[in-house]
């Protein structure tokens, strides 16, 4: 999985531009690794070094909506740059000690893995982390969500005749089409997939943290 080249563009991002469009997310990445959060934690980081920035700095999900860019899509950035190997991304995804560190691999994942089926089996296992996260919307504001849910997201962006019930948030990033999870299991490329049981406790109904999960897609 090799981070694409860098497009030497500049400007401010055309917001009445597709979000999605080649040429809007080049000018807004052009944008984003000159903004002061990039430049500040993220030029020229290891891994390592992005991981502990994650820690201390990404408190939210999100790109940029009409602000500077946000420090999720920085580090974001800044990991294609360091064009990981399949084996650290394999060993970063496993990582679960901070959520949002686990979600920007998985993003770049939906975003750089060409493979299909690779993206499943590597972002399947996420459906059973259930830690909350923070999402920032366009219109900048904040709602509660869950990494599973969000992993659902990024399955069903994009994705032939699947269709998300709500605007995604990530959407200005260019994510390749991905195939049904269930055209690859008709192929005999990926198994069915196995659904977690439900822990002890799991159908409390006095639960007041309790929610329903967006139901997998098939």
């Amino acid at each position: 999985m090799r981070a694409l080249e860098s497009t030497p563009l500049t400007g401010d991002v055309d917001w009445k531009s597709p979000l999605g469009s080649r040429s809007t997310w080049a000018r807004l990445r052009e944008q984003t690794r000159h903004c002061t959060f990039y430049r500040t934690y993220c030029f020229k980081a290891s891994l390592k070094q992005l991981e502990e920035v994650t820690e201390e700095h990404v408190t939210y999900v999100g790109d940029c909506a009409a602000l500077p860019p946000s420090p999720f899509l920085c580090v974001l950035l800044a990991y294609d740059c360091c064009s990981p190997s399949r084996e650290e991304v394999a060993a970063h995804l496993d990582c679960s000690k901070n959520v949002y560190w686990r979600a920007i691999v998985a993003t770049w994942i939906r975003w750089k893995e060409s493979r299909a089926e690779q993206v499943y089996q590597l972002l399947d296992p996420l459906y059973r982390d259930y830690r909350p996260i923070k999402v920032r919307q366009k219109d900048n504001s904040y709602h509660n969500s869950y990494l599973d849910v969000f992993i659902d997201q990024l399955l069903r962006y994009r994705c032939a005749l699947v269709s998300l019930e709500e605007p995604f948030v990530l959407d200005v990033i260019p994510f390749p089409h991905l195939p049904p999870r269930y055209e690859l299991e008709t192929r005999g490329v990926l198994p069915q997939r196995e659904y977690a049981a439900p822990e002890d406790g799991d159908d409390d109904d006095d639960d007041d943290d309790a929610v329903s999960r967006p139901r997998l897609q098939q």
